[in-house]
């Protein structure tokens, strides 16, 4: 099993340093420091867009993933399904072939 997804820890920071944006941005506020304070929102609203893009990117990587295994699972199972009907035919036709030679 391999270790954990390199795009879920970057999510997971990109949370984490939100939360501590937002406590400056808290103690800023206390403070009245309020340049501070709009430095800090920008930054939390960048880093909000970058979070929503990951988020939907993984979800993105998680459907494609999920259809590309269900599509696989469809092909093999069409496979063995006609290659059953392909053997099945060539047994009809050897055993007509013998009945009518």
């Amino acid at each position: 099993m391999c270790g954990p997804d390199p795009d879920q820890i970057y999510v997971q920071k990109l949370r984490n340093s939100l939360a501590e944006m937002t406590m400056v941005k808290d103690a800023a506020i206390r403070q009245e420091d309020f340049i501070l304070a709009d430095q800090t929102r920008q930054k939390i609203a960048a880093l909000q867009t970058q979070l929503v893009k990951m988020e939907h990117q993984l979800n993105a990587d998680i459907l494609i993933n999920a259809i590309s295994a269900w599509q696989i699972g469809l092909a093999e199972s069409l496979g063995a399904h006609l290659g059953n009907l392909a053997g099945f035919r060539k047994a009809r036709f050897i055993a007509f072939s013998r009945t009518h030679t």
